[in-house]
């Protein structure tokens, strides 16, 4: 008995909102998708907030404690597209570990050397880590969908965007400017 090749199907727009779990968009994919593009607003608030304690810690004035916003600025406005190609290249999964390892390292870094240099420095590898989660989310949600021949469900994209996020937060009564 031989089998027959079955054609290609066609994607069902219905199937890709059956259930998270039968659509390929479970807990297990979306969770970290919505939690690495989070990082980046969630940081700029702090350092917002944080910006006036941090320079008298360090003893700096506010000319030099700007540089602790701007060079995250940065290194996101460089970072973000070459971590975009990255995942492309190298695979989402990896350049979004590699971005979230180079958030934690930098995150333990000014405690470890309390200067104005070791935080510019942690803000510049913050920046970097940072940006990989948003265009690695990207490439990883595109991947599912061409793999599983389903459209990408709204809410999947929605989640992605920083504006749900700021405004949770704001909801939650966050110090922010």
């Amino acid at each position: 008995m031989a089998f027959r090749h079955r054609p290609p199907q066609t994607p069902n727009p219905k199937k890709a909102f059956t259930t998270r779990r039968e659509s390929g968009f479970g807990p297990r994919f979306i969770i970290p998708i919505l939690f690495g593009p989070l990082l980046n607003p969630i940081n700029t608030t702090m350092i917002a907030v944080a910006l006036a304690p941090i320079s008298k810690d360090l003893g700096i004035g506010s000319d030099q404690a700007i540089w602790l916003v701007s060079s995250l600025y940065l290194a996101s406005a460089i970072a973000q597209p070459t971590m975009g190609k990255l995942a492309d290249r190298f695979g989402p999964k990896k350049i979004f570990l590699l971005g979230m390892v180079i958030v934690l390292v930098a995150g333990f870094l000014p405690d470890l050397v309390p200067t104005f240099g070791a935080a510019l420095l942690s803000r510049v590898l913050i920046g970097i880590g940072t940006s990989s989660a948003y265009p690695a989310a990207m490439s990883a949600i595109r991947n599912q969908t061409d793999r599983l021949r389903i459209p990408t469900p709204p809410l999947v994209l929605g989640g992605c965007r920083s504006r749900p996020w700021f405004l949770l937060l704001r909801a939650r009564r966050w110090p922010a400017p």
